[in-house]
């Protein structure tokens, strides 16, 4: 059976408060009808900015890379318009709207999980070239802690590409302990953030900000 669409509302009353996995899940499938005509690069620039930033620091066209919370595959696509010819896995719990991925032939691999800051999935230590996620580190679905996940699986050297709702990480905002684990990473040897930088628009009128961290 088909699933009935969702349209962005319904997104967004999901992540004004911390759902469960389950809620997550359902609402992401019960999107897959509009889920890529609702999602347009003009208005989720997430997908289109992160791509642009990729490019300028990848381009072995044999390096492999995990693009977590993946979805229906809107990174890969927009790395694709700029020439990017890496190898890609997907991952993202959401079956249904994964298969559009699938469909599209964007992935190599494609798996179904969350990425749970407390419980290391089965993929090895430095599985992949570089780490992509673009939207997911959100209230319910990747916290921010989850970054110690990507950098388990990056190789040294790698990089870390992360887009985001700007709000999130402000003092008023779900994650406002962001900034304080980003440093502790860096303190610590794990990485270092070899840019970071705010954008307008990354969804819909919501500013953004883009995180390039490299594994140490």
């Amino acid at each position: 059976m088909t699933a009935k669409p969702a349209p962005v509302e319904s997104y967004l009353k999901l992540v004004a408060k911390t759902p469960s996995n389950e809620e997550v899940i359902d609402t992401y499938n019960n999107w897959t009808g509009t889920y890529d005509t609702e999602l347009t690069p003009d208005k989720y620039r997430g997908p289109p900015t992160l791509a642009k930033t990729v490019v300028k620091y990848v381009s072995d066209k044999n390096t492999r890379i995990l693009d977590v919370a993946a979805g229906s595959g809107l990174l890969v696509v927009e790395l694709r318009k700029l020439g990017f010819v890496g190898l890609f896995d997907g991952l993202d719990p959401a079956v249904e709207l994964a298969k559009k991925a699938i469909e599209k032939k964007l992935y190599e691999k494609y798996y179904h999980f969350f990425i749970k800051p407390d419980e290391p999935c089965s993929l090895a230590d430095g599985s992949y070239d570089h780490i992509t996620c673009c939207g997911a580190i959100i209230p319910g679905h990747i916290h921010y802690t989850g970054i110690n996940e990507f950098l388990r699986l990056c190789k040294k050297g790698g990089y870390v590409f992360i887009a985001m709702k700007g709000g999130y990480i402000q003092p008023d905002g779900q994650f406002p302990g962001f900034d304080d684990h980003l440093k502790s990473l860096v303190d610590s040897g794990v990485c270092d953030v070899v840019e970071r930088f705010n954008f307008e628009n990354y969804f819909f009128t919501d500013a953004g900000v883009l995180l390039v961290l490299q594994k140490k």
